[in-house]
Formats: C-alpha cells, sequence, structure tokens
C-alpha cells in the first residue's frame, strides 16, 4: 500500500499458515489493503496480494485487527480521514477476497473517534475491546462490541488521558497485555517521544497511567508492535519516524530461578538462588486479543540450618 499505516500478524492455525495484513493511503483515491502470504513458516519468501480499495470506503486506514470468530474471519480499521470504524470480512477462508462495510456503530461510535493513529484489540471474559488513540484530542478511546465482532451497534467511550497524556502530546501507537489479573495498555507518545503505560482492572476501567518518559533511543515513533514472547522475555517493537531506526522494549522476567522456563504440559523441577516472593506465569496465547495469564505467587524460604552432632 501507499504509505503503509500499520500492520497486523495473525495465523490461521487450522491450515498452520502466516499472514500479514498491511493497510495504507491517504485518502479514498489511494488507500488500500494488502495481504502478505508466509505459508508455514515466516521465514519463507512471501506472496503479496493488494486487495486496493472495496467500493472506495478505505481513506487513511490504521490500526488493522484480524481474527477467526467460530468459522469466519474479520478485519476491522479505524479510517483517519472519516474517523469511522470499518469492518472487513474474509467469509470462512481468510485468503478470500474480503468486503468492507462501513460505518459500522455510526454517530454512537464517531463521536468519540478523532483522527485516530492506532488500535490494539483485547478480548476479556468473551468480551471484545477496541482500544485506539486520537491524534486531535490527544486521548485514548474505546469501543465495546459485545460478544461478537460482528455486532452493528456497538458503544464507545473515553479512556481519557489517563492523567499522562496531555494535549498536543499526539499519542500514536498502543498495544495491550495481560498480566496475572492485570490489564494493560502501553502508548506512545510522537510529540514528546515518551512511552506511558495505562493500567486498568477491567477494560472498562478504571485507569491509572505511568509515563516512563524517553529512553530506549525512541525519536517520533509512530506505532508499536504486539508483544511477543520469546522464552521466558517478552518483547516489544518501536518504529521511529525521526531517525528511521526501530527500539526494541524487553519486560526482563526474573533471573532468580535455575530454570527460566518451559514450554511442556509437566515442567521440571526448579529452584531459586535466593529467597524471597516469586510469581510463576503460564501463559497462553500471549500477544493475541484473548491471551490468558494464570499466576500463583509462592514464598521461597532460606535453607535452614542444620547442627550435625555425634549422637546416632
Amino acid at each position: 500500500p501507499y504509505k503503509p499505516a500499520s500492520l497486523y500478524i495473525v495465523k490461521d492455525s487450522a491450515k498452520n499458515n502466516w499472514h500479514i495484513f498491511v493497510s495504507g493511503g491517504e485518502d479514498a483515491s489511494n488507500s488500500t489493503l494488502a495481504r502478505i502470504d508466509y505459508g508455514h513458516s515466516l521465514s519463507n519468501i512471501p506472496n503479496i496480494v493488494n486487495f486496493g480499495n472495496y467500493n472506495n470506503i478505505l481513506a487513511n486506514p490504521v490500526g488493522v485487527f484480524v481474527a477467526k470468530e467460530d468459522t469466519s474471519w474479520y478485519g476491522f480499521v479505524l479510517n483517519r480521514f472519516t474517523n469511522k470504524l470499518v469492518r472487513i470480512d474474509f467469509g470462512s477462508n481468510i485468503s478470500y477476497t474480503p468486503s468492507l462495510v462501513d460505518d459500522i456503530g455510526g454517530p454512537a461510535v464517531n463521536a468519540f473517534i478523532f483522527t485516530p493513529n492506532d488500535m490494539t484489540v483485547a478480548k476479556e471474559n468473551g468480551l471484545w475491546y477496541f482500544f485506539f488513540t486520537n491524534e486531535a484530542t490527544s486521548t485514548v478511546g474505546l469501543i465495546q462490541m459485545g460478544n461478537t465482532l460482528t455486532n452493528t451497534a456497538p458503544t464507545a467511550g473515553s479512556v481519557g488521558n489517563a492523567a499522562v497524556i496531555d494535549f498536543g502530546d499526539n499519542p500514536t501507537g498502543i498495544t495491550y497485555l495481560k498480566d496475572c489479573d492485570s490489564m494493560h495498555l502501553f502508548v506512545t507518545k510522537k510529540a514528546t517521544h515518551e512511552l506511558v503505560r495505562i493500567d486498568m482492572d477491567a477494560p472498562t476501567g478504571p485507569y491509572r497511567g505511568t509515563n516512563f518518559s524517553k529512553f530506549a533511543g525512541m525519536l517520533s515513533h509512530g506505532a508499536l508492535s504486539q508483544f511477543m514472547r520469546d522464552r521466558d522475555n517478552i518483547y516489544c517493537f518501536v518504529p521511529n519516524v525521526g531517525d528511521t531506526t526501530v527500539s526494541r522494549i524487553n519486560l526482563l522476567q526474573c533471573q532468580n530461578a535455575n530454570i527460566q522456563f518451559s514450554t511442556t504440559n509437566q515442567p521440571p523441577a526448579y529452584s531459586y538462588d535466593s529467597a524471597g516472593l516469586y510469581n510463576i506465569y503460564y501463559a497462553v496465547n500471549e500477544g493475541q486479543p484473548d491471551m490468558q495469564i494464570q499466576c500463583k505467587l509462592i514464598r521461597v524460604l532460606p535453607i535452614p540450618p542444620m547442627l550435625v552432632t555425634n549422637d546416632t
């Protein structure tokens, strides 16, 4: 696509195929949606299909997202040019040429979209939530789709600025991460080159913000990747528009255990090099909207002193 604005990586588990969807363009005359097909491995040389602009509905689409619900595939983008939510219908095969449905939710949703920059999706207790950044108002918005992606009358509201996004900060990228019983949104601020985290007990709030200021060489960043786990570490990548570089955010895990991770259904025995409180994680679908993280807090005790005498 012309001037690509966002991408989304998805795996068709039934066919073991990887796909990347890319959206781009400035207005209806040059906006398009494309799919990059990698087959069974992301290391393959891909095939690329550009779907064009069905009925000229796309107008600077951002925040592309694709998921399977029941037997059908759906996607969504936000139109920056029209401030509308667009649904992408693929049918039962993600490789089909999709059709588009414009203006999902109508004025009730549009009232909270103000020149969107990016979108991330969470699924909690069977309900879908779309979080997005607004450039014009320096806020984060929320669309509640309910229990189905085909909902034509979703509700919308504002997360606000969580006390960490000021007017003019230009919030750009946004991504979602679940950690134990807590949910988090990470947001980049292009104007100040900063990263903020918005914590929430539930997708509908309340919301609390933390500003991490400038780090990792971020400069006028435009987006955030999904969080990805590599063994025991969690990574997110940030493209920097200011100097055409990429920054990596690494959420380091505990280094005190003799076994840092396990991918088996019966993990081996493990030990710690010092006493203290530690979290044990069980992660499923991490980085996906329906990620589930189970945690158990354990206390590791010091080795008790032993007195050996000559008694028998």
